[in-house]
């Protein structure tokens, strides 16, 4: 086991404490990360790691690996000829998608530069959505709804290497302290190397096209459950006239 800091080790303590000075981010936050950082170093350096097959990555990022899922997978996997034409239609949803977000940002650069809009400049805070720190992005829901995303995003990739013959060595998990930053399926990487390029884009386009579909039937879901929630008004009814008023000479009845 190694004694003393490293030199990564020191940089990231003395970034830490210039966040804590800047006011960058709680100083409560500031010693979480740290000693998570100090915990994954020391359980890399007793081994500990790499008896729990995992592994530190980018410095605070714990991952994770697993065996487990991949007998669902195969029986998920079998319809293959199903799983190949969704491969193929991946590749064009996701190019589709690609073009339409760029020519949204382009044309909201233009009209943001021909008419900048005037509003209130937004805290630092809630700059990005991060659960628990934005201040209108709850915890919970978005903790909840991230780790249904990353399930059905790894398991399509899964499912795409096994309908095209690869192996899947394990799935994993990215995690930052407590919270899921990511995830991953690890496929053979010489039988995914040696496949078609045809084949390969499949497989990489079937994450990101199973989260637009599972974004659309959500969207949907909760346009037709909404509307029960809205209040019916039936308006005003008259329920007498008084003779000789306005209202009976507008012909109220």
């Amino acid at each position: 086991m190694e004694r003393g800091l490293s030199l990564n080790q020191i940089l990231f303590v003395g970034l830490l404490a210039w966040a804590g000075v800047r006011g960058w981010a709680p100083i409560w936050a500031l010693v979480l990360i740290a000693a998570w950082y100090f915990s994954l170093v020391y359980l890399e350096q007793t081994g500990a790691l790499d008896k729990w097959n995992a592994t530190r990555v980018l410095g605070i990022i714990l991952m994770l690996r697993t065996g487990k899922g991949k007998i669902a997978l195969e029986q998920l996997a079998k319809p293959r000829r199903f799983w190949r034409a969704y491969g193929e239609f991946s590749i064009w949803l996701c190019f589709i998608v690609m073009f339409g977000v760029i020519l949204l940002i382009i044309s909201a650069a233009l009209a943001t530069a021909a008419a900048p809009a005037q509003q209130e400049v937004l805290p630092a805070s809630d700059l990005l959505l991060i659960p628990g720190v934005t201040s209108f992005v709850p915890f919970w829901w978005p903790i909840i709804a991230l780790i249904f995303a990353l399930v059905i995003h790894e398991y399509s990739h899964g499912i795409q290497a096994r309908a095209h013959g690869m192996q899947v060595r394990s799935f994993g998990l990215l995690l930052a302290g407590l919270l899921p930053v990511g995830a991953f399926a690890e496929p053979e990487y010489e039988e995914m190397s040696r496949a078609p390029r045809r084949e390969r884009m499949r497989l990489f386009a079937a994450g990101p096209s199973i989260n637009l579909i599972a974004t659309f039937i959500v969207l949907v879901l909760l346009s037709a459950t909404a509307s029960g929630f809205v209040a019916k008004t039936p308006g005003v009814h008259a329920t007498g006239i008084i003779a000789e008023t306005g209202a009976q000479d507008a012909g109220l009845m």
